[in-house]
C-alpha cells in the first residue's frame, strides 16, 4: 500500500470507531425513579396542545418523576416551589428542545406547579407535548 491509501484507510477507520463510541453515549435510556424499594405508576397521561401563551401542566403535591416528551417544537418550562397557582415565584426555568423526552425527578426538581410555553410558535400555532406523571 502506498501512503495515501494507508491514511485514508488509517482517516475511515478513526471515524468508524468515534460513530460507534458516539452510538453508545448517545443512546443510553433516560433515568428516573421513585425513593429505593417502592414501585412507580403513571398516575396521569395528558396530551397539551402548547403555543405562545403559557399553560399549567400539572400542580399535585405528590409525584415520583414528571416526563414531558415534546414534538416539534422546544418548549420552556416553569416549575414552582408550591402547588397552588401564584403562590411562589418561579423556582426554576427549563429549556426543553423539540422532539426529546426528558424526565423530570422529583427528588431534583419537585413536585409543585409546573407550567409550559413554546418558545418557536408565532402567533396562534400550536403543537402537541406528552406528560406523564408518576406516583
Amino acid at each position: 500500500m502506498n501512503k495515501k491509501k494507508t491514511l485514508s484507510f488509517i482517516s475511515v477507520l478513526v471515524l468508524l470507531v468515534l460513530a460507534v463510541v458516539g452510538f453508545w453515549t448517545v443512546s443510553e435510556p433516560a433515568e428516573s425513579s421513585a425513593p429505593p424499594g417502592l414501585q412507580v405508576n403513571v398516575a396521569t397521561s395528558s396530551t397539551f396542545l402548547i403555543g405562545n401563551i403559557a399553560k399549567i401542566l400539572t400542580a399535585t403535591t405528590t409525584c415520583s418523576a414528571r416526563i414531558i416528551t415534546t414534538t416539534g417544537n422546544a418548549v420552556m418550562l416553569t416549575l414552582y416551589a408550591n402547588a397552588l397557582q401564584g403562590t411562589s415565584t418561579p423556582k426554576i426555568g427549563i429549556f426543553q428542545a423539540a422532539s426529546t423526552t426528558v424526565a423530570y425527578e422529583a427528588q431534583t426538581y419537585g413536585c409543585g406547579q409546573m407550567s409550559v410555553l413554546g418558545v418557536t410558535f408565532s402567533n396562534g400555532t400550536e403543537d402537541a407535548i406528552i406528560f406523564i406523571e408518576t406516583r
